[in-house]
C-alpha cells in the first residue's frame, strides 16, 4: 500500500470518530492508529528506497550524459584541430602550387627571351653571311663581266 492511502485512510478514521461534546476532541481506536501508524513505518522505508533508486538512476542518467557531452566536446576538438591540419595542409598546397605556378612562368619567359636572343642572333648571322654572298656574287659578276666601255 501507498503512504498517500495510508494517510488518506488515517483521515477517514478522524472523519469518522466520535467527538468529545463541547470539545474539539476525537475519541479514535488506539489498536486502528497503532495498526495505520505500523503500515505507515513500514511503508516509508518502501518510498523512502525508490526515492533512493530513483536519485541513483538520476545521477547515474547525468553520468553517463556528462560522459557522453564530454565525449561529444573531445570529438568536436579533434575534428577542430582536423580542419585546421587540413586547412594549414591546403594553404601550404596552395603556396607550394602558387609558387610553381610563378617558377614556371618564370621559366616561359626566360625561354622566349633566350628564344628571341637566338632568332636575332642567328638572323644577324644569316644577313652577314648573306652580304658577303651578295658581294661575292657581285664581284663574281663585275669579274665576267666584260669591261663596259664607252659603247655602252
Amino acid at each position: 500500500m501507498e503512504i498517500l492511502q495510508l494517510v488518506d485512510q488515517f483521515e477517514s478514521m478522524l472523519h469518522n470518530s466520535w467527538r468529545v461534546p463541547l470539545t474539539s476532541r476525537l475519541l479514535v481506536s488506539e489498536a486502528d492508529c497503532i495498526r495505520l501508524i505500523d503500515q505507515m513505518r513500514m511503508t516509508v522505508p518502501e518510498v523512502v528506497k525508490q526515492a533512493q533508486r530513483t536519485v541513483q538512476e538520476r545521477e547515474r542518467v547525468l553520468a553517463q550524459a556528462k560522459e557522453e557531452s564530454e565525449r561529444i566536446v573531445t570529438r568536436a576538438r579533434e575534428r577542430a584541430l582536423e580542419l585546421v591540419a587540413e586547412h594549414g595542409i591546403m594553404q601550404a598546397a596552395q603556396q607550394r602550387a602558387a609558387a610553381v605556378v610563378q617558377d614556371a612562368e618564370q621559366q616561359v619567359a626566360q625561354l622566349h627571351h633566350d628564344a628571341d636572343d637566338y632568332a636575332i642572333h642567328s638572323l644577324q648571322n644569316l644577313g652577314e653571311h648573306l652580304e658577303h654572298m651578295l658581294t661575292e656574287v657581285r664581284n663574281g659578276i663585275a669579274v665576267l663581266k666584260p669591261d663596259s666601255g664607252p659603247n655602252e
